[in-house]
């Protein structure tokens, strides 16, 4: 009777950003392991008991994977900003690691369904091998899931009409709360980008932040080198003695 539950029950292959190999390593993101929690959560509540496989999406699918992949029921990607515009790209993004020459129209990965992915590097309109790709990759019978406004109108500009700006998966749980706040708190908790530095902006913003929060500033350090960036930010510099620096 165990045996039969297993055999019955659904295997859901999961390219799974929080993870930086396969061999359980998380992602030096942070970001990616809070995006994965909330994925998980979300898949519980859909399938209920099922067999989770996850392969990391940042580096090559190995090839013993892709049997796993292959008897899938379903496969997703899990999060973070995965679509890619260009083929330079592609080498951060494993379910792309397609060999051969026609890689482009005879994805090995396919039926792939977006669970609030976004694109990377904010480059445009896709490549044409890239459109073919994705036309070809993604499933065409679920709904897209995109986090963000950019992403869902880049992929309907590529030709995929089945998809849904549905804004991160992180955000989901807060469903029915009130989110539009007259009150203003004296704490803040807040985040920048080590991989798509930007000073001017940032400065700006810690400049805000001190005018307007007037008890404790919190930096959460999400990448592997956020700490290090912010240091080296005038703001920074300037009102450290404001700021409290949590660790990675």
């Amino acid at each position: 009777m165990i045996s039969q539950l297993f055999q019955n029950m659904l295997k859901i292959v999961l390219l799974d950003p929080s993870l930086r190999d396969n061999k359980n390593n998380p992602s030096f993101n942070l970001g990616d392991l809070i995006i994965f929690d909330s994925v998980k959560k979300q898949l519980d509540e859909i399938f209920g008991v099922y067999e989770l496989i996850r392969i990391s999406n940042h580096i090559p699918v190995p090839k013993h994977m892709f049997q796993e992949i292959k008897t899938a029921d379903y496969i997703f990607v899990g999060g973070t900003n995965r679509l890619q515009s260009n083929t330079k790209n592609m080498r951060q993004c494993g379910f792309y690691r397609n060999k051969g020459l026609l890689w482009f129209i005879m994805p090995r990965i396919t039926n792939i369904i977006l669970l609030s992915v976004g694109w990377g590097w904010r480059s445009g309109n896709p490549s044409t091998k890239l459109r073919l790709f994705y036309k070809k990759a993604l499933s065409k019978d679920i709904i897209q899931s995109t986090r963000d406004e950019y992403s869902h109108q880049l992929l309907q500009n590529t030709g995929i009409k089945n998809t849904l700006n549905t804004t991160c998966v992180t955000l989901w749980g807060i469903d029915g709360y009130a989110t539009r706040r007259k009150k203003m708190y004296p704490n803040c908790i807040f985040m920048l980008t080590d991989y798509d530095q930007n000073p001017t902006s940032d400065n700006v913003l810690i400049e805000l932040l001190v005018a307007h929060f007037s008890n404790k500033i919190v930096f959460f350090p999400q990448g592997n080198d956020d700490l290090k960036y912010i240091k080296t930010l005038d703001a920074y510099v300037k009102y450290k003695h404001l700021i409290t620096l949590l660790p990675h």
